[in-house]
């Protein structure tokens, strides 16, 4: 399953984000994307099951980083 990271600053190193992520289990196929009108970043992750992206999405959604409130979700593709 995908999950959605959202609203991270777009100056933060990615040491930083590791260690903000945790000891979630997850692939190493992760991609972070950079937001055209807002500058911020966002990662799309691939956890290994649908317990995984939950307890992933309890974790971070609404916790702050570098002083910024994280979004975290299920990812949805959108149809452009």
């Amino acid at each position: 399953m995908l999950v959605f990271v959202g609203n991270l600053p777009g100056d933060s190193p990615l040491i930083e984000l590791q260690h903000f992520l945790g000891n979630h289990e997850m692939s190493v196929d992760y991609s972070a994307h950079q937001h055209e009108k807002t500058g911020s970043h966002f990662l799309l992750i691939k956890t290994n099951s649908f317990e995984s992206a939950d307890d992933l999405i309890s974790d971070l959604n609404g916790k702050s980083f570098n002083n910024v409130k994280i979004e975290a979700r299920k990812f949805i593709k959108r149809s452009k």
